[in-house]
C-alpha cells in the first residue's frame, strides 16, 4: 500500500483534478478520499496496455 504524507495532500488533490477521466487499471485499488493506492493483484499480460517482450526482461537480468 502506498500512503502519502499529509504535507503533500493538497498537491496530490490538485494533480488528481487534472487526471479526471483517467482510467485506473482493475488490478490497482485507488482510494481518492484517503489518498491511498494498493496493488490488489499482479496484472496479467492482457491487462498491460502495451506490448512487453518478456524475453528481453529475462535476458537483461541474467
Amino acid at each position: 500500500e502506498i500512503t502519502f504524507k499529509p504535507k503533500i495532500h493538497t498537491l496530490l488533490r490538485d494533480n488528481m483534478e487534472s487526471m479526471v477521466g483517467h482510467i485506473v487499471p482493475d488490478w490497482i485499488d485507488f482510494n481518492p478520499g484517503e489518498l491511498t493506492i494498493r496493488v490488489a493483484a499482479l496484472p496479467t499480460s492482457d491487462q498491460i496496455p502495451f506490448d512487453v517482450n518478456t524475453n528481453l526482461i529475462v535476458e537483461f537480468y541474467r
